[in-house]
């Protein structure tokens, strides 16, 4: 019997990647607070099965309460096609600055609580330093959202392109500073531009959002 895969030049395992990375994402700040929902995707395996289907993607979608901190999930599962997925997929990584400033700012938020007799050099939070080299302070993302110095990657990209956590493949670019399409130089910026880019951000993800699954 045919399934999905058969006739797909997509990977299952990379599907799971890019699903896992979605989750991952929907259990941030952005979504459960601002968005006020909270999504959870999985493969839908009989769904795969059936020949021709495109709706493989199934997701329980939670309505979230913020004041109470509560996520009630409604009564039926949403199935979406492998495109619908997509499409969200990347919108969502295409508006990954605004996840990125969010976790810098309660990086920084945490850093204001310092304690009595606490000092600068102990102040530092090891998630700002590169995990390559373990020295420099993180200076760019990649689009699977994980941080490094600019220097260590473009090491890293004589050697390889993919990411040296998750292994997500990289689309090289020799016109990028960085050497990779999508990276982002990141420093805490408190910019108005930056907020006004991330709330046109927000917007955006927003109404996809809504228009997916309400």
């Amino acid at each position: 019997m045919g399934n999905f895969w058969e006739n797909s030049e997509m990977k299952r395992e990379e599907v799971e990647k890019n699903i896992s990375q979605i989750n991952e994402i929907t259990k941030t700040y952005i979504f459960t607070k601002k968005l006020k929902v909270y999504l959870i995707f999985n493969l839908d395996d009989d769904s795969i099965m059936k020949r021709n289907t495109r709706k493989i993607i199934k997701v329980n979608v939670y309505d979230y309460d913020s004041k109470k901190a509560l996520a009630t999930e409604r009564k039926k599962p949403i199935s979406i096609s492998i495109e619908d997925f997509y499409h969200y997929f990347n919108s969502v990584m295409n508006s990954r600055t605004m996840f990125l400033s969010e976790q810098m700012k309660q990086r920084r938020k945490s850093k204001s609580k310092k304690s009595p007799g606490e000092t600068e050099e102990e102040e530092d939070d090891e998630s700002d330093i590169c995990p390559i080299c373990n020295e420099n302070k993180v200076n760019l993302s990649l689009p699977c959202t994980h941080f490094f110095c600019e220097k260590c990657i473009k090491t890293w990209l004589v050697k390889s392109d993919s990411c040296p956590i998750c292994r997500h493949k990289l689309k090289l670019n020799k016109k990028s500073p960085s050497g990779v399409s999508g990276a982002q130089s990141w420093n805490i910026i408190d910019d108005l531009d930056e907020e006004q880019a991330e709330k046109e951000h927000e917007k955006s993800l927003k109404n996809l959002t809504k228009k997916l699954f309400f």
